[in-house]
C-alpha cells in the first residue's frame, strides 16, 4: 500500500504518467520518500515553484538531484514542460511531459540563459516598426546547446527569408507559466480599446526583452504555428509591477501590457 501511494505521488509532475520510467530499487520507491516529503510540503503550504516540480520529477526518474532548472535529460528520454507539445492556451503551466529519446544518456538539467531576469536587456515595443505588409510564414525549431557542468540551455530558432532569430527556451517557457488569462466573462476580456500592433518578427529580432510603457501592444502572430508564438509569450517585470499579472497570449496575437515584457 505504501509503494502504491509513493507511485501515485511520483507521477504527479507528468502529463503522460503512463510512459514515465520511474527508478525502482530493491526497496521499490521508498528511496523517493524524502523528496516526496519536501515536494508535498511546498505544494501544500505555498505556490509551488516550477524548479521544485522539476527536481522532484528528476529524483523519481534518476534517483538524484541537480541544479535548478525547467526540465532535464535522463537515460532514455527528456522531461520538459508540456506546453512544448500542447496548445499554449490549454497546456498546464507547470507539468512536464516525458519524451522517449534513445540518444539521451546522461542526466542533464535545462537552465535559462539569463538567471537574473530583472537584469536582462530590454527593447521598448514602441521603438519597433509598426506592422506593415504581412511578413509571411515563419518556421521554428528547438535547438540545444552543448552540456556544461551537467547543465545545458536550449532555444527556439525562428527563421524568415533566410534570417534566423533565436530566443531562449527557458524564458519562453517562463512566459507561459506567468501568462495572464482573463476570465472570458470579465470586462478585461472584452475591452473596446484597440491596442497598437507590432509584427511578431520585429519583436523576435529585437535585443533582449520587449516591453512597453504606453498602453497595450499586440504582437501579431496570426497564421503562425504555436512554436513561433511561444517566444512571444509575455512575462511580468517583477521590479516594476510586483503584483501585476503578465500579458495574455491570445490565438494569433500576444498582448504586451504596460510595464510588462515579452521575449
Amino acid at each position: 500500500m505504501r509503494d502504491k501511494c509513493l507511485h501515485r505521488i511520483a507521477l504527479l509532475p507528468f502529463t503522460n504518467w503512463q510512459e514515465v520510467p520511474l527508478l525502482i530499487t530493491p526497496t521499490g520507491l521508498r528511496h523517493t520518500a524524502p523528496a516526496r516529503d519536501v515536494f508535498l510540503t511546498e505544494l501544500l503550504v505555498r505556490q509551488i515553484r516550477h524548479t521544485s516540480i522539476v527536481d522532484f520529477a528528476r529524483r523519481v526518474v534518476t534517483g538524484t538531484s541537480g541544479p535548478a532548472g525547467y526540465g532535464f535529460d535522463a537515460s532514455g528520454g527528456t522531461a520538459l514542460p508540456a506546453v512544448l507539445r500542447e496548445p499554449p492556451l490549454t497546456a498546464p503551466r507547470h507539468l512536464l511531459t516525458w519524451r522517449t529519446d534513445p540518444a539521451a544518456e546522461a542526466t542533464v538539467t535545462y537552465t535559462a540563459e539569463v538567471q537574473d531576469y530583472d537584469a536582462a536587456p530590454r527593447t521598448l515595443v514602441e521603438d519597433l516598426p509598426p506592422i506593415g505588409t504581412t511578413s509571411g510564414p515563419l518556421s521554428a525549431r528547438t535547438v540545444t546547446a552543448p552540456v556544461t557542468d551537467e547543465t545545458r540551455t536550449a532555444g527556439i530558432e525562428v527563421t524568415h527569408d533566410r534570417t534566423t532569430a533565436r530566443v531562449d527556451l527557458g524564458q519562453a517557457l517562463r512566459g507561459h507559466r506567468y501568462a495572464h488569462r482573463p476570465d472570458p466573462a470579465s470586462d478585461e476580456a472584452h475591452s473596446d480599446v484597440t491596442p497598437r500592433t507590432a509584427a511578431a518578427w520585429s519583436a523576435l529580432r529585437a535585443p533582449g526583452l520587449v516591453w512597453t510603457q504606453a498602453g497595450d501592444v499586440t504582437l501579431d502572430a496570426t497564421g503562425q504555428d504555436d512554436l513561433v508564438g511561444r517566444p512571444c509569450s509575455a512575462g511580468s517585470t517583477r521590479r516594476t509591477s510586483p503584483c501585476a499579472p503578465p500579458a495574455v497570449p491570445l490565438p494569433g496575437h500576444i498582448r504586451v501590457a504596460p510595464d510588462r515584457t515579452a521575449w
